[in-house]
């Protein structure tokens, strides 16, 4: 679960990495020059919800503390990316993160 202590520069590159990833498995290098509105954390739920995904922020209580969950599904209502956080930009960008980072 991402927290607002992992907010900061080091999540502004890990961002930046992610979405730079994103667009080269699309086929796309020159994606951000593209799109630069598409970048950063404003940017990142509307790339998971491209192609006719839908995505959805629900609240929930972990360890009696509130928290987010991010659930995005295919056009066909399968599961396609979930995410946590402490806030609802943390949860889309913890699944964000989840869609293009490898699992450690």
């Amino acid at each position: 679960m991402l927290t607002r202590k992992d907010v900061g520069e080091d999540m502004d590159l890990r961002i930046d990495e992610a979405v730079s990833k994103w667009f080269e498995a699309e086929g796309r290098a020159d994606g951000l020059a593209l799109e630069p509105a598409r970048t950063g954390m404003s940017g990142i739920r509307v790339l998971l919800e491209r192609s006719g995904r839908t995505g959805t922020i629900r609240t929930l209580r972990i360890d009696g503390r509130p928290a987010f969950v991010y659930l995005c599904f295919t056009d066909r209502g399968r599961p396609y990316a979930q995410g946590l956080g402490e806030l609802p930009e943390l949860a889309v960008a913890d699944a964000f993160f989840r869609c293009t980072e490898p699992i450690s």
